[in-house]
C-alpha cells in the first residue's frame, strides 16, 4: 500500500468529484426511466445531446487544468468511439429499424419489452467486475480508498436529489432524477485515467456500484408503490 500526502489527496478527492459531476447520463437510464415510470423520450434526448457536448467540451476544457492530452483533435478522435457506438449508433440504427424494418420493429416493441432491461443487467454486472478488479488491484492505502468510495456515494445521492427537485417542477422528477444521478462512468473512469491520475478513477468507479444501488431500491420501490396505487384502484405513475 502507498500513503497518500494530504495535498495528493485533497487533489484526487476533488478531481474525482469532478468527474462524478461533469460524466454525461448513461444511455442505459432510458432504459431505467422507463421501468420507473419516467418519460423515456425526454431522457434519451436530454442524454444524446449531454454526451455530445461532453465529446465537445472535454477535449476543449481540461487542457486548461492538465498538462495530460494530445490536443483537442486527438483527444475528441479518442473520445468519439466511446460515444458513438454507444449513443449514436443505437440512435440510428432504431430509427433504420423503425422505418425500414416495421415488422422487425413492431416484434421487438411487442415482444422483446424487457430485452433492453436485461442487457442492462448484464454490462452491470461485467462493469462491476472490471470496478471491483481496479480497487483490489490499487496500491493506495485502504482507509484512502474507502473515503474516496464514501466521497462518491455523497455525490451520487446529491445528483440524484438535485435532479428529482428540479424535474418536480416541470412534471418529470424521475427522468430529471436519473439525467442527473445516472452517469456513464466508464466514459468517466476513461477520462480520469486519460487526463488526470490512476487515483483520481476510483471515485467514478465506486460510482458505478453506488448509482447501481439506487436503481435498484427504486426498481424496488416502485414495484411495491404499484401494488398500493392498483389496492387504491389507481393507474401506476407515469410521466
Amino acid at each position: 500500500m502507498i500513503r497518500t500526502s494530504s495535498s495528493d489527496a485533497v487533489v484526487y478527492t476533488l478531481e474525482g468529484v469532478l468527474v462524478c459531476v461533469i460524466i454525461p447520463t448513461a444511455a442505459a437510464a432510458a432504459v431505467i426511466t422507463g421501468k420507473l415510470g419516467g418519460n423515456e423520450s425526454s431522457l434519451t434526448s436530454y442524454m444524446i445531446m449531454s454526451n455530445m457536448s461532453s465529446a465537445v467540451l472535454i477535449p476543449f476544457l481540461f487542457p486548461f487544468i492538465t498538462d495530460n492530452g494530445s490536443g483537442f483533435i486527438e483527444d475528441f478522435l479518442q473520445i468519439l468511439p466511446r460515444v458513438f457506438p454507444m449513443i449514436v449508433l443505437p440512435f440510428v440504427t432504431a430509427l433504420a429499424v423503425k422505418y425500414y424494418v416495421p415488422k422487425f420493429h413492431y416484434f421487438i416493441v411487442t415482444k422483446c419489452k424487457n430485452l433492453a432491461f436485461y442487457i442492462w443487467a448484464t454490462t452491470t454486472i461485467t462493469i462491476t467486475g472490471e470496478v471491483l478488479r481496479s480497487i483490489v488491484n490499487s496500491k493506495e492505502d485502504g482507509s484512502f480508498l474507502l473515503f474516496l468510495a464514501l466521497v462518491s456515494l455523497i455525490v451520487c445521492f446529491i445528483q440524484f436529489c438535485v435532479g428529482k427537485i428540479v424535474g418536480h417542477f416541470f412534471g418529470q422528477r424521475i427522468s430529471a432524477g436519473q439525467a442527473f444521478g445516472q452517469k456513464n462512468m466508464v466514459f468517466g473512469v476513461w477520462v480520469a485515467l486519460s487526463y488526470l491520475a490512476p487515483t483520481a478513477a476510483i471515485s467514478p468507479g465506486c460510482y458505478v456500484l453506488w448509482q447501481n444501488l439506487v436503481n435498484s431500491f427504486q426498481l424496488w420501490y416502485r414495484d411495491k408503490w404499484n401494488e398500493r396505487l392498483q389496492k387504491q384502484g389507481q393507474p401506476p405513475y407515469q410521466e
